[in-house]
C-alpha cells in the first residue's frame, strides 16, 4: 500500500522550533494517507490533504522550508508566489523561474504617455 511521507503540522501555543518536520512530535504527526499507485509512480510521495495543510500553514518558516524543499512541484511553487509574506513569495519566484521550463510571463503594455510625460510638481 502506497501511503503519503508528509508530516502534518499542528498548531501548539507557545511552542517554537518547528523544524524540521517530524522534529518535535508536538507540532507535527506523521500522515498515511493513501497515494494511488499513478501518482506514486510519477514520484508523488505526499498527497494533496498534505500540500494543502503546509501551503496554508500558520508558520511562515514552514512555508518557506517547503519553497527550499528539492524538487519541490511547479503548481506549489505557484501558489506560493501569492503567499503574504513576502520573503516566501520572493524564494518562490526565485525557484520557479530559476528552472530550466521557467514561466513566462504576459508582458505588460505600458501607455507611452506613463513613460514620456512631465511630472506634476509638489511645490
Amino acid at each position: 500500500m502506497r501511503r503519503c511521507r508528509s508530516w502534518r503540522y499542528h498548531n501548539v501555543e507557545g511552542h517554537t522550533g518547528h523544524l524540521p518536520g517530524g522534529k518535535c512530535r508536538r507540532c507535527w504527526s506523521p500522515c498515511r494517507n493513501r497515494i494511488p499507485g499513478d501518482e506514486w509512480a510519477d514520484g508523488v510521495r505526499r498527497c494533496e490533504d498534505c500540500v494543502e495543510a503546509l501551503l496554508h500553514c500558520p508558520e511562515v518558516a514552514v512555508r518557506r522550508a517547503l519553497v527550499e524543499e528539492p524538487g519541490q512541484r511547479d503548481d506549489v511553487l505557484r501558489a506560493l508566489l501569492t503567499d503574504p509574506n513576502g520573503p516566501v513569495a520572493l524564494a518562490a519566484e526565485r525557484e520557479l523561474f530559476g528552472r530550466d521550463n521557467a514561466v513566462v510571463l504576459p508582458e505588460i503594455k505600458v501607455p507611452e504617455e506613463t513613460l514620456t510625460g512631465r511630472r506634476r510638481s509638489v511645490w
